[in-house]
């Protein structure tokens, strides 16, 4: 018979399960809902151990609201802006903010004289120098190459000195 038996065990394993046995999935889904309430649980609890650490906590263990945990961090939050390294840091920000912001001005305000004197520079040289100076070295160096070509070429008859022949 245990022969008997481990043949009808086989040939139950084999076989397809059949969709009566809602037990056993109930039992599953109750299971599973279980461990997941004990999850959520587990991390209420850590919270709320968390908030409890606060000297303005009385209750230990207990699942805690929105509304606490929302009061949990703003109070962290604003402790956290109200420290001295942080008002230290800004101060120290601000400081260099306005450090920087002045040698900005600084240097806008000195390119803007760059500009103006690079302006006046263009205007007093197109007056004095171009104008004038420029036109009489132009006149003068043509007058130069002129007697320069003159020289390469050769004396030419002069109507002062005439055709004559000097002996």
């Amino acid at each position: 018979m245990s022969s008997m038996g481990s043949s009808s065990d086989i040939s139950m394993e084999n076989a397809p399960e059949s969709p009566n046995l809602p037990t056993f999935q109930a039992d599953f889904s109750d299971t599973y809902e279980e461990s997941e309430d004990e999850f959520i649980t587990s991390d209420e609890e850590l919270l709320s151990g968390m908030i409890s650490n606060d000297e303005s906590r009385q209750h230990y263990g207990q699942a805690t609201s929105l509304a606490d945990h929302t009061e949990y961090f703003t109070k962290s939050i604003a402790n956290a802006m109200e420290s001295l390294s942080l008002d230290k840091s800004l101060v120290a920000q601000a400081q260099l903010s306005g450090q920087i912001n002045n040698k900005n001005q600084q240097l806008i305000e000195m390119n803007e004289q760059l500009c103006s004197r690079l302006e006046s520079l263009k205007q007093q040289y197109e007056c004095h120098i171009a104008r004038t100076r420029l036109g009489t070295l132009e006149r003068d160096l043509d007058n130069i190459n002129s007697r320069i070509e003159a020289l390469k070429s050769g004396a030419k008859k002069s109507v002062l000195f005439g055709s004559g022949k000097l002996v």
